[in-house]
């Protein structure tokens, strides 16, 4: 339907289509076609940049496979900690991810101790890189943990980066505050050594 109007300015009349027709809808058509390509671009950058997020964290724990050393534990060790790991996964994610990172890439002992590697309930000597500081602590699990006597849980980030770790092999890990720090491990004893 067409009506006449008269512009401003201008002695001429000029045609233009009725607002609530078919231009109408074509309008309404055209931003509905508009918004949806829209949310499918919006779509498409989320999925892109979810898809970076993953590969960079497969990249770092590539990297962190690469660059950590070799760690051995004993079975019953691994069976313990893999239940503890999941048992804690949804209130301490961080700690959790880094341990389950060290359990899947550990050489599991069917039996005996591992020789010269840290394990659950044994002392081990570090020295931190930096700052030269030579520290001794006994390794537990959460329960039996009191710093003031030297005791750490394997849910702290520096007992789940110590596990499994040999006399002599330096490690980088990450504390709570997001420092990066790095130690080497100079003796493991066993639990009743002096």
């Amino acid at each position: 339907m067409l009506y006449r109007s008269r512009s401003i300015g201008r002695d001429s009349d000029e045609e233009r289509p009725f607002a609530g027709g078919r231009v109408a809808q074509a309008l309404r058509k055209r931003r509905q076609i508009h918004w949806i390509n829209s949310e499918r671009r919006q779509q498409s950058a989320n999925q892109q940049v979810g898809e970076t997020i993953m590969a960079m964290h497969q990249d770092r724990v590539l990297l962190a496979h690469k660059c950590s050393p070799h760690i051995t534990l004993m079975a019953r060790d691994y069976e313990q900690l893999a239940a503890l790991t999941r048992s804690v996964e949804s209130e301490n994610p961080d700690v959790a991810a880094v341990l389950l990172e060290e359990l899947e890439r550990a050489h599991i002992l069917a039996e005996g101790y591992p020789e010269h590697n840290v394990y659950m309930g044994c002392t081990v000597v570090f020295q931190d890189e930096t700052t030269r500081k030579i520290q001794s602590v006994l390794l537990v699990y959460p329960g039996e943990a009191d710093i003031s006597q030297g005791k750490i849980s394997i849910l702290t980030p520096i007992g789940a980066a110590l596990i499994g770790v040999r006399e002599g092999d330096s490690i980088t890990w990450e504390t709570r505050l997001g420092e990066t720090r790095r130690l080497r491990v100079l003796e493991v004893r066993a639990p009743h050594a002096p």
